[in-house]
C-alpha cells in the first residue's frame, strides 16, 4: 500500500491536509483542570465537597503540585483538603487551609506514574462550609497554581473556577 502511494503524489497530499486539520483540533493544552461539581447549589450549615479534578496529554506524569486557591472568606470556610487519587504516597511540603495554599509532590522512593482508571484522576479533594446565604461565590485557582510534569518540568495552569449558589 505505500508503494501506491509513493506513486500517486495527491494521495501524499491528501493524507497531509487530513493531518494538519486533525492536529488543529487537538489541544494544545497538556492537560485540562476542573472543578467538580463545577456548579452547585450548597445549604448554608452543611458541608459539600469539591474536587479538583485533572486529566488529558500529561496528566499522568504530575509529580507534584502548587495550588493556590481564591475564594471570598466570608461566604466559605475551607474544613478540609486531602490530597488527590493521583498521589500513591505524597508529601505535604505546605497545607494551609487558612489561605487555601497547598503544595504536594509524590515521593520520590514510590514514584509510580500513571492515573487509576477505575476513578477520575483527582488532584485535591476539598471540603467547605458555607458562611451566609444570598448570591452565588466562587472558588478559583490562583495566578500560582501549577504542577510539575516528569522529565518536564513546572506547567503554570490555566484560571479555573467553581461557582456555587448559597441557599438558607
Amino acid at each position: 500500500e505505500l508503494r501506491n502511494l509513493s506513486q500517486s503524489p495527491w494521495k501524499i497530499a491528501v493524507l497531509s491536509v487530513v493531518v494538519l486539520i486533525f492536529s488543529l483540533f487537538v489541544s494544545s493544552d497538556p492537560f485540562y483542570i476542573t472543578f467538580s461539581p463545577f456548579r452547585q447549589s450548597v445549604k448554608m450549615n452543611r458541608t459539600f465537597v469539591v474536587k479538583l479534578l485533572i486529566g488529558g496529554r500529561g496528566s499522568d506524569r504530575i509529580v507534584a503540585s502548587d495550588i493556590n486557591l481564591t475564594f471570598d472568606k466570608n461566604k466559605f470556610l475551607l474544613i478540609s483538603a486531602k490530597p488527590g487519587n493521583i498521589f500513591k504516597n505524597p508529601i505535604l511540603i505546605r497545607w494551609d487551609l487558612q489561605e487555601g495554599k497547598f503544595a504536594l509532590a509524590e515521593n520520590p522512593q514510590n514514584l509510580v506514574l500513571g492515573v487509576d482508571t477505575e476513578s477520575k484522576p483527582t488532584l485535591l479533594e476539598l471540603e467547605f462550609m458555607p458562611l451566609s446565604s444570598g448570591n452565588g461565590a466562587k472558588i478559583s485557582l490562583g495566578e500560582e497554581s501549577l504542577v510539575y510534569l516528569y522529565k518536564i518540568g513546572p506547567v503554570y495552569l490555566r484560571r479555573v473556577a467553581g461557582y456555587y449558589q448559597i441557599k438558607d
